[in-house]
């Protein structure tokens, strides 16, 4: 059982893995964060210099999808790769960039630290929004989620419905008692308390079983798969992928 982001289980299944997914936990945990001014449609980032953690990681995809569909030439916008969301906040508060592709909470995190050294960061564009009109789609991003061993997966039935609910009645209890949520959450994430309940909006956060959001996911991956078809190891997932 692990997490990981959405594409990696069916890449994993095309390699020959039993692998299915069992939920999604964000529709869409990425924010466009900016410097000297908000950009607010995705053709103002023509002739922008741009951040992104994790290169042809789920923020990469998301973007470069994104131009894709609306035809907007990637060799105009000029985006730098950083390792990690902690490497991106770093160079974006002390070089030229325009803007940065973080999630939450490090995208609120990015906020308050600008604030220390006097320098404002604002949210630009809503990548949600914008895919959801670009695509034609619900506002919403089947990011990350829980994968699992098929084979282990329904031999468990019984403890992964336990789970399911158990991480519902606890992401109520996180929106409905963000302060201590956030307080809870600086033990495990690298983002101060404030940034964490600053950020749980944005993040987006869903339990949703795989099998509610089927349809969504597979336009999701049908979109992968005509942007670059190796991200999800070739081909879509069949029926079983869909576990829970």
């Amino acid at each position: 059982v692990m997490m990981s982001p959405s594409n990696v289980g069916v890449n994993l299944r095309n390699q020959g893995q039993q692998v299915g997914m069992v939920n999604i936990l964000t529709n869409g945990i990425t924010q466009l964060m900016c410097k000297g001014g908000a950009i607010t449609s995705p053709q103002e980032l023509v002739g922008k210099k741009i951040l992104v953690p994790f290169k042809n990681d789920m923020p990469d995809i998301v973007l470069q999808a994104l131009l894709k569909k609306l035809n907007i030439d990637m060799n105009k916008v000029d985006i730098t790769y950083a390792a990690t969301p902690t490497e991106a906040i770093g160079l974006f508060l002390l070089k030229d960039f325009h803007a940065a592709i973080l999630p939450e909470p490090m995208a609120s995190a990015v906020v308050l630290k600008a604030k220390i050294v006097g320098t404002e960061i604002v949210r630009g564009f809503d990548l949600v929004k914008e895919w959801g009109q670009a695509f034609n789609t619900k506002p919403l991003i089947p990011m990350a989620g829980i994968i699992a061993n098929e084979e282990y997966f329904h031999a468990h039935k019984a403890q992964f419905d336990l789970l399911h609910q158990d991480l519902s009645d606890a992401l109520n209890w996180i929106m409905a008692n963000r302060k201590s949520a956030a307080e809870i959450g600086a033990n495990y994430l690298p983002a101060p308390e404030a940034a964490i309940e600053m950020g749980l909006d944005g993040a987006r956060l869903t339990v949703t079983k795989a099998s509610e959001l089927k349809n969504e996911i597979m336009q999701f991956y049908e979109t992968l798969m005509e942007f670059n078809p190796k991200l999800l190891g070739g081909k879509l997932p069949d029926d079983k992928f869909f576990l829970a």
